[in-house]
């Protein structure tokens, strides 16, 4: 048993996203009394249906917090989905105390999802319409219906204005005219009638004032107030977002920006926070250990004759394997790996990579009968949960079609940063090569043998047991001998079989680095180092044997940031490239630099009708920092 519990809490940019939007996420790790942690260094979320998890994600935190997206795929269906987060130390208490909450994703690609019916725990918005002679007992909000459609004939027209600029005119026109006639129907039914309105206003949000304070009475949170300088905005516009009387002891603070949502939310971000600290400590297994220097990949000794984990014991049969992965390149990022000897599994300590890459595995000293396969970190599978049915009031039929016709715009305007994601560690041998042999600096050979007996003179091939080995002549004192295994690798790729490189094709091959030294890397000595650079670092036409393996292994997100466009410059108003964004503002890790007062400004896009910002945080000592408040883009 442990007196350390650790508990995680994920704030979205929204809750409600259509298929195709990335989810973009916010991490932040407490005790189990909710005060700021700073132990774990990775996080993971799923993305869950029932009870099988579609999509998955890992995190790297940095001071107990951190930041990532998960890309919703544009064909994941319309409904309700878990999002579940955790630590790999969290699941030692079991699934009892993970984060979860519910988002709502609409595809519209698809068709499927459920209109509003009369029930009013599904109602949101503009209710059904009906008639009564009692008016006084009802909620006369024919104005505000009115009003509404006149702003969904604006965002209609804006909306046209764009798209016109493309080839599917004919189209635009007759789906113009069925909004047109649909408008004007439900225009005339809300001049000659009155009608209720189910439709209750958020607590706490006054779109008079453009300002709202958090209380708490309302949040349970700390008091800060937050206010827009404007009420309304006009499209590509810059804006300022004001948050004052904020706490100076600020763990960590979020600002999200982003249209306001159309799903009914039951339970607030604030709430969801509460919730999480309630959950109760339970029975602590010790079987899953603290990731506090960074991620820990996990593997299981194979048998290939089998296919499964070897029944005997590794120890007691004196089978001395070594387990190894590497990630390849051209930089030497080596890490030996420590075995359960009773599962056969085995954990790799690594630190500093991110991004999807290979990872290239190798088990010495096992000839051909063992192989290293890596295991998911993930859960996988949790306990089924009877999912609510995704419910959509039609009357949000235009601002769905802007946002998805904005969301496949924006996509193919769009940068692909993928790559400013990723992220090599440094290499895990500092010294330089004590030589290095670029081959185009000599004549070429054609054989690897013919390059080793003609240029390399600190390292050869010799046969021992019909097989090929190399070796390093070892600087020992003032004089050099001959070692014992060195590590070769190619690329970065670990080459147990030496023979493998005997028959390389050195006209693949750039420079050959050699180290003299002995070199201890986790449990291995290593007599030298040979390292095999190709010209494009792909290890290309190695065939390795079947106790090495390589991968593609997707290592923890980088912390996430966006780039929006800054539309104080009239340059940049004029652009023509389209505007789709629909979270103008994400700012994960908000500095306020100890001032109770900041000031963050926020630019508009092309996309009309009311958002709203949301500030989130949590102090040193664990008070909450939650507020919101909405305005208008006409």
């Amino acid at each position: 048993m442990t007196d350390l519990y650790e508990r995680i809490y994920v704030q979205t940019d929204k809750q409600l996203y259509l298929a195709g939007e990335p989810v973009l996420m916010k991490f932040v790790t407490t005790n189990a009394e909710q005060i700021p942690l700073v132990f774990s260094k990775i996080a993971y979320a799923e993305l869950v249906n029932n009870s099988v998890a579609l999509i998955q994600i890992k995190v790297e935190l940095n001071n107990g917090t951190g930041s990532g997206q998960m890309l919703l795929p544009s064909d994941l269906p319309s409904g309700y989905y878990r999002l579940i987060a955790y630590t790999q130390f969290m699941r030692n208490e079991g699934a009892e105390v993970f984060f979860e909450k519910n988002i709502a994703v609409m595809n519209t690609f698809q068709s499927g999802y459920h209109p509003v019916e009369d029930d009013s725990e599904n109602k949101h918005e503009i209710a059904d319409i009906e008639t009564d002679d009692n008016q006084t007992e009802k909620t006369d909000t024919n104005e505000a219906l009115i009003t509404y459609l006149n702003e969904q004939q604006k965002n209609l027209d804006s909306l046209l204005q764009v798209l016109q600029q493309y080839s599917f005119d004919d189209e635009l026109k007759m789906i113009g005219e069925n909004f047109e006639s649909t408008l004007a129907r439900l225009k005339n039914i809300a001049m000659t009638n009155t009608f209720q309105s189910d439709y209750q206003k958020p607590a706490g949000v006054e779109l008079k004032t453009g300002q709202v304070i958090s209380t708490a009475e309302e949040t349970d949170s700390y008091i800060i107030s937050l206010q827009t300088d404007q009420l309304t905005y006009t499209i590509r516009e810059r804006g300022e977002l004001i948050i004052t009387d904020l706490p100076e002891n600020i763990h960590t603070l979020s600002v999200s920006i982003t249209g306001k949502e159309w799903i009914p939310v039951k339970e607030s971000n604030a709430s969801l926070f509460r919730k999480n600290e309630s959950k109760k400590n339970t029975e602590f297994t010790g079987k899953f250990p603290l990731e506090y220097e960074g991620h820990i990949i996990t593997g299981r000794i194979i048998d290939n004759e089998t296919g499964i984990s070897p029944e005997t014991n590794l120890e007691a049969d004196k089978i001395n394997v070594l387990p190894a992965i590497a990630f390849p390149g051209d930089e030497i990022r080596f890490f030996s790996g420590q075995i359960n000897k009773t599962d056969k599994s085995i954990r790799f300590f690594t630190s500093g990579n991110s991004g999807t890459k290979e990872i290239a595995t190798v088990m010495y000293n096992a000839g051909e009968k063992y192989r290293i396969d890596i295991q998911s970190p993930f859960v996988n599978r949790f306990e089924p949960v009877e999912m609510p049915v995704l419910r959509f009031d039609s009357s949000y039929y235009r601002q769905l079609l802007a946002r998805s016709v904005a969301l496949q715009v924006f996509r193919y305007f769009s940068e692909d940063r993928a790559s400013e994601t990723q992220y090599i560690s440094q290499s895990y041998i500092k010294k330089k090569p004590s030589w290095t042999y670029r081959l185009d600096d000599y004549t070429r050979f054609s054989t690897m043998p013919d390059v080793f007996t003609e240029l390399i003179t600190n390292a050869r091939f010799r046969r021992n047991s019909g097989k090929q080995e190399l070796s390093v002549a070892i600087r020992r004192g003032s004089s050099y001998s001959y070692g014992f295994l060195p590590l070769v690798l190619l690329d970065g790729v670990p080459v147990s079989d030496h023979d493998l490189m005997y028959n390389y094709d050195p006209l693949l091959v750039e420079r050959i680095n050699i180290y003299d030294d002995s070199y201890v890397l986790g449990t291995f000595l290593f007599d030298g180092i040979i390292e095999f650079i190709t010209y494009r670092r792909l290890h290309q036409n190695l065939s390795l044997n079947k106790s090495s393996q390589i991968i593609s292994y997707e290592s923890p997100q980088l912390p996430y940031r966006s780039d929006t466009p800054d539309y104080s410059k009239e340059k940049n108003r004029q652009s023509l490239i389209p505007d789709g964004r629909h979270t103008l503002v994400w700012n994960p890790d908000v500095h306020s630099g100890g001032q109770t007062s900041v000031c963050l400004p926020f630019d508009t896009s092309d996309l009309t009708g009311e958002f709203q910002a949301t500030v989130e945080g949590i102090t040193e000592d664990g008070e909450i920092i939650f507020a919101t408040t909405y305005f208008k883009v006409e």
